[in-house]
């Protein structure tokens, strides 16, 4: 009996078709930088077809290598690894891995986005001008994208840069993220605490700030 059920369970994967992934769903470059992804194909028979497509038949420098091994009895193994070396503004769209063998194809996509330089984009989470009374706290919050990495932040106050009071944080803990948090905590504002607070934040390409005006009544 376990010997029928293997044979049952190896015929039902021997009709399988391709399991296809991928190393990363989406890649934002600057131009020069290096693009590489690898997919990795599993089927039952190393007849099994793959190949890197770019959608729309755009023209590309990339280069692909392939590397393949048995880990079994129906169990192969390729992976299939697309690189372009420098990558450029033209190059950005939608590859695809395709893979098929005799019952069927599969396929999955990896998005990539070639940028000329980097980029800050800072986006305040609340009106840029607050009114508040004596004694209250506010917060003030700012999400910003930035390629590359921020290399420097701070908060500043009429010309006054704050040594505290203030944290720092990436939004996700994804390795693509470039989406990050700052906030500043102001607690029990004296009239005399009115005034301009601006968050300035750069990277190896531009720089950028924005600027709350805090009217303390």
């Amino acid at each position: 009996m376990p010997d029928l059920i293997a044979d049952i369970f190896r015929s039902a994967t021997i009709r399988a078709v391709p399991v296809v992934s991928v190393s990363k769903a989406s890649s934002l470059l600057r131009e020069g930088e290096e693009f590489s992804v690898m997919c990795l194909v599993k089927d039952v028979s190393s007849s099994v077809d793959s190949m890197w497509i770019k959608e729309n038949s755009q023209q590309t420098n990339a280069q692909t290598q392939s590397n393949s091994w048995h880990q079994g009895d129906f169990n192969f193994v390729r992976q299939e690894r697309l690189t372009i070396s420098s990558a450029r503004v033209n190059d950005s769209g939608v590859f695809m891995c395709y893979a098929n063998n005799t019952f069927g194809s599969a396929n999955v996509t990896t998005t990539l986005e070639v940028v000329d330089r980097g980029f800050i984009n800072i986006f305040p989470m609340m009106n840029t001008t607050i009114f508040v009374n004596d004694g209250e706290n506010v917060d003030l919050i700012v999400e910003y994208e930035a390629y590359p990495k921020p290399e420097h932040q701070q908060w500043i106050y009429m010309n006054r840069t704050f040594t505290d009071k203030w944290e720092d944080y990436p939004k996700s803990d994804n390795e693509s993220n470039i989406r990050y948090v700052s906030e500043l905590h102001l607690t029990r504002l004296k009239g005399n605490e009115g005034g301009t607070y601006t968050f300035q934040v750069s990277n190896s390409d531009v720089n950028s700030s924005v600027t709350f005006n805090v009217y303390v009544n």
